[in-house]
């Protein structure tokens, strides 16, 4: 096993340090996924009522 060079309670800092980027990393990616996936969601619903024809639409159609 190799040492890092560093005293235990720096390696603890710099664990800490790193552990602080991750999770304000993780945060970010949360929110990111989260929009992504209401829009995806919002974008499906919204191609579902426009596609959507009433029944008068389609009475109309069939005359037309």
């Amino acid at each position: 096993m190799q040492d890092s060079g560093m005293t235990d309670s720096r390696f603890m800092k710099t664990q800490k340090l790193i552990q602080k980027k991750n999770a304000e990393s993780m945060e970010e990616l949360d929110k990111i996924f989260t929009e992504e996936a209401l829009r995806i969601r919002l974008d499906a619903a919204t191609k579902i009522a426009r596609k959507k024809k009433t029944l008068w639409q389609r009475i109309k159609g069939w005359f037309r």
